[in-house]
């Protein structure tokens, strides 16, 4: 049997070349048991059929005996320790731990909700020994859970210890971070009429509060800026931008810790026909309908309106269908299309009838798409219904589900499925239809639910969607998943909608898109930069970096690199000049292509331009800090106050006005916002900071709080007058307050070493004190070697003094002084402040004639604080308490006992504790060595007695407090007059004049430092005599002097000798201030004989009109003679100005070198009008006035680009996108700053076009320029700062003529050529120069218009005209164009109307630009406005206020009276012909003038040929040979006003007589108002509504009303709102009545260039 081939013997095996052994039919030798003889060398031949020795191979392998491994013990794998369950708040650290066993070791793994963690460092998986830990540092919401540890090792079956997390939420964390944006929205070009997104993701905690603003406002959200919130991300979603849209929009985000704002620019494209594009984002957008039609029911007979709402790019062409059939333009009769230029379409069916029931299509088509809304109409026919078939993709079965508030389709609404719209790395971003709601302000949210291919239930994804976009992160790169949505409602959630197809994130691809870039990147000179962007892209871009058109390379200094998240990044090692300027990062792929530039720029660190200064502030006013700071990039600037960063975003406000300036204002101050604020600014380059101090003056509470200023000095507020006294440490002048005129005296005190803590102290002490009985401290200041203080001046001497020189004292009396020393003292107590220094010459009285004391010198007071014992040092003998003898801590009742030590005094003239030296009288107190012995006592009533027995306590704590003194009875005996004894005066006057001996001795000590002693001599001689007179000497009762007043020079003590400075200043007394005044008013002694004559005030230089503009400084001087010194008085308005009510203006008051002057630092528009200063003396009264215009200030230019640059010179160039006016413009001022310098220097201020030749630059540096308008009132705002950049080396060529005229011709806008007649030249130039010059606007009869302008789409429809959108060839710029057909025989009533529009030019008017007239047609150009109708601006939001209508009325009244002043009445006033300039701000324009008359000479015009909707007729147009009048246009107004109260219209009827049947009979409801409308808008209307042309208010009567005039005084008319609903409503009904009436003339007009002509 022959063998096969699988048996073939296979070439024997030989061991230790032995013979081979027996053939095997294996191919290697085996051995299933191996023994100790198999070891050797085993060798296997070959011969491939080749005889043995012949080329035969041999292969060998070596076996060698290897000893048994030892025996090792096994066990399987077990766990020593189990998980445990774990419960922790949100962001702590968590720690799961098991021990475990197993022989070998096990193998472990984790696990979290059943998916495997790998150890990051976040989490973390740690192994030590037999002991595994995972780890999460900062545990999340997201982390909770089941965890599980899996062990194995081989032996047994693998084991599992499982525990749960639960994270606890963090509500309120005690730190945490700003807010911080982790992807910005950058400058964004669009198209006019497409949507626009800004996009940004911030993040912090606490989560912040986002903001919108637009060009620095507030932007509130409405149906043209939507809001939109997903986690970290914000949205703003502004609909159909248009050229208005344009301008800057940030993004603000606030919380506790901080705030964070991002800016970019929008610029808004008007659209050009023919121009589109599908490329790149925001250039095209596909047709949807973001509001679809809704199903309707309706009567047989009744109309019915279809509306929705769309968008697209390019703009979609709309089609409307009847069960699949077109609607055609011929069945335009029986049904009314209309569309208007924001997306919203309608179809209106005046009179339905039965075979109008079934389904209407609306179909939205464009180049890249079609969109298609569909809905239900049913007509009632008696008692039954007539629909037709459902058809198409309609398909509805079963009811609706009306509790919803939806009416989802079969499968949910049409669109509900979901459509992939943006790939990005971690997930999708998913788009669906809107869900059709049954109520028009159903709110709707949805619910987007999920599921893989392996799950079988939908998983919810997330809830509250206010999108009809969501996107979805983390998201597997490798799986595949299905989407659905559900709407929600208030009512409840419907069924889920249609499900999405199958998604397979590895499947899509899409093109490049750059998510993140940043335009400007700065940089430090010699320092590193990165440029680097975001990019998505599958597959994968490739990505080209290019400069200047050269793709650049790594090399030394350029590193590139792709990272592979999609950053990709361009890193300069060392930045220099030649690195300045713009790049572009390209990415390709092969599904497109994007690009992004970025600018590189070198920083510059910030430095502060113009600082704010230390403030005091008014209680519950408004405080204003401002400065201005410059620095490349613009730097981040932090408020903090008091070292603290300020996080109270409710009282604080911080305000970014233009690129330098910064403010923080502070509403409603309050003492707790008195500190030292704090500004600190920085950038990459480096920071800066600045710090001024508020202090308080006072408020409507009386609280005043003064802080010292080290700024500013004494002189810059006070004016400083005669010197009062002068000491040892200083001297006091009488001075005069700049602010208000208020008089005071102060004191300048020299401070030496050792003595600034006791000065600041008393300072301080009196800052926080205001009370009648206590002296006034207005301000202070501080220099190096002095403080000044501005105190209150009190003139009516010492209290003891007056007493001493009247003929008799009572009880009684002394009470009265008493309690008013102790009514002070007990105001100092309530503030934990003690006096600690109560003694006579401390006590002074307010005038000569007045009886009211002030308590003074604050020098040893003190404030009390809790666990802080305070001792004091110093004192006058006699009056100390023992405590303070003693050395231990005082507290208020040591001013008890010196209260007791003065009424002692004045019942009995004798000192308690007198001795015969100090030492003796400190030894009295101590030992409380006084008694009542003296005879003088025997008189004194006993309450008095029981008074002094209890304040003289010897135990401080056992001594009654003031409150508890103040009740007792001897304190009543002031109430009569015959209660208590009189006092002999004669102890007294010994006693006061003993104390002023000994005052005069110390103060002679004190002033010897200073004085030559023969000064002192009259003072010496007269202290002698006095002392000398005794008890028989009567004090003179001339006034007090400087020179006689007591002095504060009083006796102290302490341990060493020395004594306190406040009370060594002099004889002259810097403590107590005094003031001599004799009857004429003079300052002087007692031998006075000053006579001066009295004056009344005359202005020697009076007040000057101004013109100022907006936001610069006014200052109003004026000088006056007068004597006695007149009171200033200033008025804006007739409303007086005192610093105070200037509140956050800054105003400021005051005198300057003999000049009265008035400041605001930074005017607005309200500051305009009348100033009047008014000087007031006892002699008369003189008054001087002054107007203030404020001039608007101009917008800033372009940033200004430098396109040639040679050693020496630079090409600049700029733009001005709404320049003003020529005659507001006198040109432009143009300023350069070097690299390194601080200043901008001045280049030109004389260029009159938008560029400039400079030509003095220095080779080789670097410099910028900006630009800014100048007006004859001052200088705009600057641009922008240019790139940085770099003139050329010396010898480098000059710049080439040439080229600079070149661009000069394309660039100049100049201020003083003449318009351009030629075509060709118009069409060369740039810019529109039309607001530079006067209007043409001549009657054009030989120019064909379609060669000027370019001819678009309609955009509204008259009773006679049609008007179209048209484009401006040479300009771009868009405008709308009315037209109306003529014959020969109308031709002069069409043109009627341009011959009054060409001389109407008002604010409130329509505006004509230019006029055609042709064989056919007269055209009228005018400018075009935005903002829609007054119904459509009032029904935009979900409320609008009665003072919205006010403002519209008054711009309504200003318009007629205009008109009524060229003897004009407009005739057809009506909703429809107020157009809004802007949908923005409520600025109306009247249009349509085509039914004005001209009021004849004899005052009066019949009504024949005029054609006034019923609805809004007068009487006299509804009678038939009723004559008009001017006030035939008031009628009207109260008709749109009532109907805007009240959303009905107050005469319509069911048809048009019985309309005018109301009207004749004067039939109307004014009940029917809402109510909350206010009495003068009822009042108002009533006046309107009367019959008769001549009982009617005239235009000039309505604009004086009370309810027109409250436009100007904000209160209850901006708080009465009214719901939008009825008007709305109204709107619609309004709007199928109009379109009844429109013309249905088609008009054709050919194409500039086309062979058939307009006249055929």
């Amino acid at each position: 049997m022959a063998a096969t081939k699988s048996d073939k013997m296979q070439p024997p095996w030989a061991k230790n070349n032995s013979k081979p052994a027996v053939p095997t039919p294996v191919k290697k030798p085996e051995r299933h048991k191996i023994r100790h003889g198999d070891s050797g060398v085993y060798s296997m031949e070959m011969d491939d059929d080749v005889p043995i020795g012949e080329g035969k191979q041999k292969e060998e392998s070596k076996m060698k005996e290897k000893k048994p491994a030892p025996k090792v013990n096994t066990s399987p794998a077990s766990f020593l320790s189990q998980v445990r369950d774990v419960m922790i708040k949100e962001g702590n650290e968590v720690r799961f731990a098991c021990h475990i066993s197993g022989e070998p070791k096990p193998t472990v793994k984790w696990f979290h909700n059943s998916k495997r963690i790998h150890s990051t460092h976040d989490p973390r998986i740690v192994e030590d020994g037999f002991t595994t830990t995972l780890t999460i540092f900062s545990a999340q919401l997201t982390d909770l859970g089941e965890y599980s540890c899996e062990i194995y090792n081989g032996n047994g079956e693998k084991q599992t210890s499982s525990a749960k997390l639960t994270v606890q939420p963090e509500r309120k964390k005690s730190s945490g971070r700003p807010p911080e944006f982790i992807d910005f929205f950058k400058d964004l070009s669009v198209c006019e009429g497409q949507d626009v997104n800004l996009v940004c993701k911030v993040r912090g905690t606490p989560t912040p509060k986002v903001i919108w603003l637009y060009n620095h406002r507030p932007i509130h959200e409405s149906g043209d800026f939507k809001f939109y919130h997903e986690s970290f991300s914000h949205r703003l979603h502004i609909v159909e931008v248009l050229p208005e849209d344009e301008g800057v929009y940030s993004c603000k985000a606030i919380n506790s810790l901080g705030e964070k704002q991002i800016s970019a620019e929008l610029f808004v494209e008007e659209q050009t026909q023919g121009v589109e594009s599908n490329k790149g984002p925001h250039t095209s957008a596909r047709p949807s309908f973001l509001i679809h039609v809704e199903d309707a029911k309706c009567w047989e007979g009744k109309g019915v309106t279809f509306d929705c709402k769309l968008t697209g790019l390019p703009e979609p062409e709309i089609q409307w269908y009847h069960d699949g059939k077109e609607i055609e333009a011929s069945n335009q009769g029986h049904y009314i299309i209309d569309r208007g230029n924001n997306g919203n379409c309608m179809l209106i069916i005046p009179h339905a009838t039965v075979s109008d029931a079934g389904e209407y299509a609306c179909v939205a088509k464009s180049t890249i798409g079609t969109a298609h809304s569909i809905a239900e109409l049913v007509v009632i026919e008696g008692n039954e219904a007539r629909t037709s078939v459902h058809r198409g993709n309609k398909g509805k079965e079963g009811k609706y589900i009306e509790q919803f508030g939806i009416s989802p389709t079969h499968g949910g609404w049409i669109g509900s499925k979901p459509r992939i719209s943006d790939i990005h790395q971690t997930g999708i971003t998913l788009t669906w239809g809107a869900a059709p709601v049954k109520k028009s302000r159903t709110q709707l949210n949805y619910i987007l639910e999920a599921k893989d291919t392996y799950s079988k239930q939908w998983t919810l994804i997330a809830t509250d969607i206010l999108d009809t976009k969501f996107c979805v992160e983390e998201m597997d790169q490798k799986g595949a998943y299905m989407f659905r949505v559900r709407a929600e409602s208030e009512s409840g959630i419907s069924e889920p909608g249609e499900e999405s197809d199958l998604i397979k994130l590895k499947d899509v691809g899409n093109q490049p898109l750059f998510v993140k870039t940043t335009e400007e990147v700065f940089a430090v000179k010699d320092g590193k930069a990165t440029l680097s962007c975001t990019l998505s892209g599958d597959p994968k871009p490739k990505v080209v970096w290019m400069r200047e058109e050269e793709i650049l390379k790594n090399s030394d200094n350029l590193k590139v690199s792709s990272q592979a998240n999609g950053v990709c990044s361009l890193d300069i090692v060392k930045v220099t000049s030649s690195e300045i300027g713009e790049y572009r990062c390209i990415a390709t792929n092969e599904h497109g292509e994007a690009s992004c530039r970025l600018y590189l720029d070198v920083a510059e660190p910030p430095h502060f331009v113009e600082t704010y200064k230390d403030t005091e502030g008014t209680i519950g006013q408004s405080i204003r800090l401002e400065c201005s700071i410059d620095g490349i990039p613009e730097p981040e600037v932090i408020w903090s106050k008091d070292g603290k960063v300020i996080e109270d975003f409710e009282r604080y406000q911080f305000f970014y006005e233009g690129e330098e300036g910064f403010a923080l204002e502070i509403n409603n101050f309050d003492k707790e916002d008195c500190g030292v604020y704090t500004l600190e600014a920085s950038n990459i380059a480096g920071s800066v900071s600045h710090s001024a101090e508020i202090y308080v003056t006072s408020g409507p509470d009386g609280y005043r709080r003064v802080f010292i200023k080290k700024d500013i000095h004494v002189e810059d507020e006070y004016e400083l007058l005669t010197e009062l006294g002068r000491g040892a440490y200083g001297v006091v002048h009488k001075g005069i307050s700049k602010a208000d005129g208020s008089e005071c005296a102060v004191k300048t005190i020299r401070v030496k070493a050792g003595m600034w803590e006791e000065v600041r102290n008393e300072i301080a002490v009196m800052g926080i004190l205001d009370h009648k009985r206590l002296i006034k401290l207005f301000d202070a200041y501080e220099t190096k070697r002095e403080v000044v203080m501005a105190m209150e001046i009190l003139t009516g001497g010492e209290l003891f003094e007056r007493i001493v020189q009247r003929d008799s004292f009572s009880e009684s009396e002394a009470v009265g002084f008493l309690k008013q020393l102790i009514d002070g003292l007990i105001y100092m107590h309530d503030r934990n402040v003690v006096h600690l220094d109560l003694k006579p010459e401390n006590i002074l009285l307010v005038a000569p004639e007045s009886d009211d004391i002030k308590l003074i010198d604050f020098g040893l007071a003190a404030v009390l604080k809790e666990g802080e014992d305070i001792t004091c040092k110093f004192g006058t003998p006699e009056f100390v308490a023992p405590e303070v003898v003693n050395k231990q801590p005082v507290s208020t009742g040591a001013d008890v006992w010196g209260v007791g030590v003065i009424a002692f005094i004045l019942l009995s003239g004798i000192s308690p504790f007198a001795g015969e030296d100090d030492r003796q009288t400190l030894l009295n107190v101590r030992g409380g060595q006084w008694d009542f012995d003296d005879e003088v006592w025997d008189d004194i009533s006993d309450e008095a007695q029981d008074f002094i027995w209890l304040l003289f306590e010897m135990n401080a704590d056992k001594r009654p407090g003031l409150k508890e003194v103040s009740e007792h009875p001897w304190l009543k005996f002031d109430e009569r007059q015959d209660l208590g004894a009189k006092i002999s005066l004669d102890r007294l006057r010994t006693f006061n004049s003993r104390r002023k001996w000994r005052k005069a001795l110390t103060a002679v000590k004190s002033a010897m430092r200073l004085r030559r002693l023969s000064s002192l001599g009259s003072n010496l001689r007269k202290a002698a005599l006095e002392h000398t007179a005794g008890e028989q000497a009567s004090p003179s009762s001339s006034p007090v002097t400087p020179d006689t007043a007591s002095s504060t020079g009083s006796d102290v003590f302490s341990e060493n000798n020395t004594t306190k400075y406040g009370n060594l200043l002099s004889p002259t007394s810097c403590e107590t201030i005094v003031e001599s005044i004799n009857e004429e008013g003079a300052v002087g002694g007692a031998g006075s004989e000053t006579v001066v004559v009295d004056q009344a005030p005359v202005f020697e230089l009076e007040l000057k009109d101004q013109i100022i503009m907006e936001m610069s400084q006014l200052k109003l001087t004026c000088k006056v003679n007068a004597h006695p010194k007149p009171t200033m008085t200033w008025y804006h308005a007739n409303t007086k100005l005192t610093k105070a009510s200037g509140g956050s203006r800054g105003v400021q008051i005051g005198l300057e070198k003999g000049k009265a002057f008035l400041t605001i630092p930074k005017i607005g528009k309200r500051d305009g009008g009348q100033y009047k200063c008014v000087a007031t003396n006892k002699a008369g009264t003189a008054e001087s006035v002054a107007n203030l215009t404020v001039a608007a200030v101009p917008e800033a230019p372009s940033r200004p680009k430098i396109p040639l640059v040679s050693a020496h010179e630079a090409f600049v160039s700029w733009k001005m996108n709404h320049p003003p006016k020529k005659d507001d413009l006198e040109g432009y001022l143009l300023q350069c700053r070097k690299a390194g310098d601080k200043q901008w220097l001045e280049v030109s201020d004389v260029i009159k076009d938008c560029n400039f030749h400079v030509k003095s630059l220095t080779p080789e540096n670097e410099y910028r320029f900006r630009v800014a308008c100048r007006t004859p009132h001052g200088c705009g705002p600057f641009s922008k700062s240019s790139v940085q950049f770099k003139t050329l080396p010396e010898g480098a060529h000059a710049l080439n003529m040439e080229s600079i005229t070149k661009l000069q011709h394309s660039r100049t806008r100049s201020l003083s050529r003449e318009r351009h007649n030629s075509r060709d030249e118009v069409l060369s130039e740039l810019i529109d120069d039309e607001d530079l010059g006067p209007l043409d606007l001549s009657l054009k009869t030989s120019v064909m218009p379609q060669k000027i302008y370019e001819m678009q789409e309609e955009i509204g429809r008259g009773r006679y005209s049609v008007v179209m959108r048209c484009r401006k060839v040479a300009t771009c710029k868009e405008y709308a164009v009315k037209i109306l057909a003529h014959t020969k025989k109308t031709q002069d009533k069409c043109l009627a109307e341009y011959e009054l529009l060409k001389e109407l030019s008002h604010p409130h008017i329509l505006q004509l630009r230019e006029a055609f007239l042709t064989n056919r047609h007269v055209m009228l150009v005018t400018e075009r406005y935005y903002g829609g109708t007054v119904l459509k601006y009032l029904t935009k939001e979900d409320t609008y206020t009665e003072s919205t209508v006010v403002r519209i009325v008054a711009q309504v009244l200003d318009a007629l009276e205009h008109l009524h002043m060229m003897n004009v009445v407009y005739l057809d006033l009506r909703h429809d012909n107020l157009l809004m300039e802007s949908r923005r701000k409520d600025v109306v324009r009247l249009i349509d003038f085509g039914s004005c008359r001209v009021i004849q000479k004899d005052g009066e015009s019949k009504t024949k040929g005029i054609d006034v909707l019923p609805e809004f007729m007068a009487p006299e147009l509804a009678v038939k040979g009723g004559s008009i009048d001017y006030e035939t246009d008031i009628w009207p107004l109260g008709v749109m006003v009532f109907t805007w109260l009240s959303g009905t219209s107050p005469f319509l009827g069911r048809n048009q007589e019985k309309t005018i049947y109301n009207i004749t009979r004067m039939k109307y409801n004014i009940s029917s108002l809402y109510p909350n409308a206010s009495p003068e808008a009822k009042a108002f209307l009533q006046a309107i509504f009367k019959e008769k042309p001549i009982d009617r208010p005239t235009v000039a009567d309505c604009l004086e009303h009370s309810w027109v005039k409250s436009i100007n005084k904000p209160g209850s008319a901006q708080s009465r709102s009214f719901p939008v609903t009825k008007l709305a409503n109204y709107r619609t009904q309004y709007l199928t009545r109009i379109l009844q009436n429109n013309t249905l003339d088609s008009v054709s007009l050919r194409t500039y260039g086309s062979e058939e002509s307009d006249d055929s």
